[in-house]
């Protein structure tokens, strides 16, 4: 038994909804609404409410019909729905059959259709199914004069010239429209055109006799168009559909979603007053786009689509595979047709079929004679196959010659004619023997040589016939060697690998090269040579020939013109003592900071100091350091690789390593003050090119980063040991490597705590950074490596047990 209090609120809920949809026409005077002033989104806005209010759509029409809507309009409104509702789901209209029934139905037959759209595809289908499309009525078009008036259809009268007046009519279910000081005029039934000749002449003959003298005119027109009610039977969704009396057959097809599944799209009868009125073939419209049978319907007009009588499928190689309906009388030429005609690889020669004669299927050949007298039964499979993937007349050529590629084979051509069909032989052609690979009965290939200067002579023997498939391949000379080259290098502008042509000298190689640089050594030039050998022997050791050739910087020396050959190797040599103007730099607190020409090999940071004009007054000589560039030669793999194998053992994930790894530069940490007071000891170091010297300014603050709750800087305070610092930025975090902890002074320098059993914490500095590393976090096991473990520990226990026992 429900609960009074749960009865309470769903009595509250229920009184709720409909109040609210009782607000949304309470205020509103319907008597003077007209619905083709109402855009689709202000219906679907009203319907909408009354839908989430628990309301049907007859319910909700009637309020509107208690708020004083004229019957009309109703109509018309209750067409719009409709119509909005087949641009969703293609189904409008009054279902006349029992609602539960109609929609097992439409499940069915939407379940049809999918199976369909999964195989060969109906023609046709796409038509009523396609969400682009929309077979709707003009309702903007100009008033047809041969249309039929009816009850409910509205009149525009305008009177104009000497006499003028407009009115607003509309037909009563009697058939006649009431004009005021003229009476009652009956239209029913009447074309346009001839209700206009009985309006002018019942005006004409009352209260409007300029009518007929001529001086004032009338012109009728449709303001309104009456609804009329078409039956579909043999659809996707048949009922009685109300639709605008401007609708064609192919409208009312359309909102029915079209024939159903096992529906003729060729002989629908269009029924009017039990009649066959027209035979509707809709192919004529979508093969031609013939619209004769797109006639308009009238009231009570029945659409009869029956069941197809002769059904057939076409696929393989034609321009539209699909499933296709066959009039009495039509042949396979006309299916071909229907399917666009073959594509351009189809085999055209016959047609298979596969045919179903009562008992089993059977497989027929229908050749391209009979294409013309071959009826198709219903039921039939037919595939047309596609040409065979091969040449019939092909041969080719490839290699030396001046136009390789594939070329007709014609009667009586030999190798000799394709050679020259191929615009003869290159320069660098090898004309003592060439290959044909020639395909055999099995598919194998095989090979036969021939000499390609005898085969061009006139007349010769060696000529000989080509058969289809057969290639022939033209080798160059180039190649059959290797690729020669000498190669340049040491103080040589453009070092490197050269071609190697006959002849070429020292002196071409060195002006290919670019010339001598600054620093070359003209005067010995240095050869390595290959040397030869047909064999070795163990006393053999010596694996090539060096020469020194003297020669100048103008190369005029004869031994400059000296013949190369394949593979040497020339080396330039650098003059003894030549050296590339040297920089250091000195920045920070120095008096005059910038670069410097390094003066002497051995000249030290100690000079440097000296020539900078030594330090400013607010220098922090402590933190000074030295940028060194590194090596080239290590390359960004080597040093990144470098990296994480230091922080993997560290189990550092901060990043610092590998910035520090990474990095162009070394940072040398200096005790510049000593380095000044002692001049040339061992840490004052020899000074290299791109050196920098910096001297930071004083900075009285300490920076805490990494794992601390608070990353920070605090002014220095000689007091203050690293975990007081630490403290100070709130302690660690719970991801901290506590004992990896270490201080960065400003120098460079790093700094760990120390010690077995009582660990010493290193002493910050004026501008020292202190690091902490975070942990590196540990996976816990998975649930499979649980299991495993679990497994193995189960086993080990039962040998256990097993041997204790």
């Amino acid at each position: 038994m429900m609960q009074p209090k749960l009865f309470l609120v769903l009595l509250a809920v229920l009184l709720y909804c409909y109040t609210y949809a009782q607000e949304i026409v309470k205020n509103t005077d319907l008597s003077q609404i007209e619905v083709d002033q109402l855009t689709d989104e202000q219906i679907m806005q009203y319907h909408q409410k009354f839908v989430a209010s628990g309301f049907t759509e007859e319910q909700g029409l009637g309020m509107m019909a208690s708020r004083g809507m004229p019957q009309t309009e109703l109509d018309k409104l209750k067409a719009r729905l409709r119509q909005l509702a087949t641009a969703g789901d293609r189904y409008t209209g009054t279902r006349t059959r029992d609602s539960s029934m109609q929609d097992n139905m439409l499940k069915k037959t939407s379940l049809s259709r999918k199976e369909v759209k999964e195989g060969p595809q109906v023609f046709g289908a796409d038509l009523f199914s396609s969400h682009s499309l929309s077979f709707e009525p003009d309702m903007n078009m100009a008033t047809p004069l041969n249309y039929i008036l009816g009850v409910t259809d509205g009149l525009q009268v305008t009177i104009y010239g000497t006499q003028e007046a407009n009115y607003k009519l509309q037909v009563s279910p009697e058939g006649g429209v009431y004009i005021p000081n003229v009476g009652m005029v009956q239209v029913a039934g009447q074309t346009v055109e001839a209700a206009t000749q009985l309006i002018r002449q019942r005006m004409g003959s009352t209260a409007y006799p300029t009518l007929k003298s001529g001086s004032s005119s009338l012109s009728v027109s449709l303001s309104k168009i009456k609804s009329i009610h078409v039956t579909i039977v043999g659809a996707f969704k048949p009922g009685t559909y109300t639709v605008s009396s401007l609708s064609t057959a192919f409208n009312a097809l359309y909102a029915a979603g079209g024939p159903a599944g096992n529906g003729s799209y060729r002989e629908i009868e269009l029924l009017r007053n039990n009649k066959v009125f027209h035979l509707i073939d809709l192919y004529r419209f979508l093969l031609k786009g013939d619209q004769s049978d797109n006639i308009h319907l009238e009231d009570n007009d029945v659409i009869r689509i029956p069941v197809y009588r002769t059904r057939v499928c076409v696929n393989g190689e034609v321009k539209r595979p699909g499933i296709y309906e066959m009039l009495p009388g039509e042949h396979l030429n006309d299916l071909i047709d229907f399917a666009a005609g073959f594509s351009d690889s189809a085999f055209r020669a016959y047609i298979s079929v596969v045919q179903l004669n009562g008992v089993e299927r059977a497989m027929h050949d229908v050749y391209e004679t009979a294409y013309t007298a071959y009826m198709p039964q219903s039921g039939d499979v037919f595939t047309v196959g596609k040409i065979l993937s091969r040449f019939s007349n092909r041969v080719s050529i490839e290699g030396a010659v001046y136009r390789p590629g594939a070329y007709e084979l014609v009667q009586g051509l030999t190798l000799a004619g394709l050679i020259r069909k191929a615009y003869g032989l290159r320069e660098d052609a090898y004309v003592i023997r060439g290959q044909l690979i020639r395909r055999q009965e099995d598919l194998t290939q095989m090979m036969i040589p021939f000499d390609v200067k005898a085969v061009l002579a006139n007349g010769s023997v060696a000529d000989m016939a080509l058969q289809r498939e057969d290639k022939v391949l033209i080798s160059s000379v180039n190649d059959l060697r290797d690729s020669f080259v000498v190669t340049i290098q040491g103080e040589i502008r453009h070092p490197g690998d050269f071609p190697y042509v006959d002849s070429i000298s020292l002196k071409d190689l060195i002006i290919q090269a670019g010339g001598f640089t600054d620093a070359a050594l003209a005067q010995t030039i240095e050869i390595g040579r290959i040397i030869k050998r047909s064999n070795l022997r163990d006393s053999d050791i010596q694996i090539s020939q060096v020469m020194e050739i003297s020669s100048g910087d103008d190369l005029a020396v004869g031994s400059a013109n000296l013949r190369l050959k394949p593979f040497d190797v020339v080396t330039i040599r650098r003059k003894p003592g030549y050296r590339k103007v040297g920089v250091a730099t000195a920045t920070g607190e120095v008096q005059f900071p910038g670069p410097y020409v390094i003066e002497k090999a051995d000249e030290r940071i100690s000079s440097l100091m000296k020539r900078a004009g030594g330090f400013a007054p607010f220098a922090y000589a402590e933190g000074a350091y030295l940028k060194r560039l590194r090596p080239v030669t290590t390359t960004s793999e080597i040093k990144q690789e470098k990296a994480i194998k230091i922080e993997q053992s560290l189990k550092d994930t901060s990043g610092a390593v590998a910035a520090s790894v990474t990095r162009a530069y070394d940072q040398i940490p200096l005790n510049l003050k000593h380095i000044v007071a002692h001049p040339g000891q061992d840490d004052d170091l020899m000074l290299q090119q791109g050196d920098e010297l910096f001297v930071p300014k004083q900075d009285a603050q300490v920076h805490i980063t990494g794992e601390v709750l608070s990353p920070t800087q605090l002014p220095y305070n000689p007091d203050y040991s690293m975990d007081d610092y630490i403290r100070a930025a709130g302690g660690y975090t719970d991801d901290a490597r506590k004992k990896k902890t270490y201080i960065l002074l400003a120098n460079g320098k790093a700094r760990t705590s120390h010690g077995f059993i009582f660990r010493s914490s290193p002493k910050p500095e004026p501008g020292s950074e202190i690091i902490v590393p975070k942990s590196k976090t540990r996976r816990g096991l998975s649930t499979g490596e649980i299991v495993g473990f679990s497994g193995i520990i189960i086993s080990l226990a039962s040998v256990v047990v097993a041997l204790l026992r």
